[in-house]
């Protein structure tokens, strides 16, 4: 199994750019995704207005029922 790696991978070196004075760190952190959150938290919204305004439509006439029952009259239409 050494034979196979040291033939494929050659000896174990170090990087040609490592040196130790220099490390930085290009790690990802929430900050990277502020875009994406953004475009979701718009989506989610739009999704969730549509959503709601779609299920008022759809029981309107039992909401007014509701209504009618609660306050003795129909609200105008």
């Amino acid at each position: 199994m050494v034979k196979i790696q040291k033939a494929w991978f050659g000896e174990k070196t170090s990087c040609p750019g490592d040196t130790s004075a220099s490390l930085a760190s290009s790690s990802l952190s929430l900050n990277s995704f502020w875009g994406l959150f953004l475009i979701v938290g718009v989506a989610l919204s739009i999704a969730l207005i549509i959503f709601t305004s779609t299920l008022v439509f759809e029981h309107r006439h039992t909401l007014m029922h509701f209504v009618s029952e609660i306050y003795g009259y129909i609200p105008d239409r």
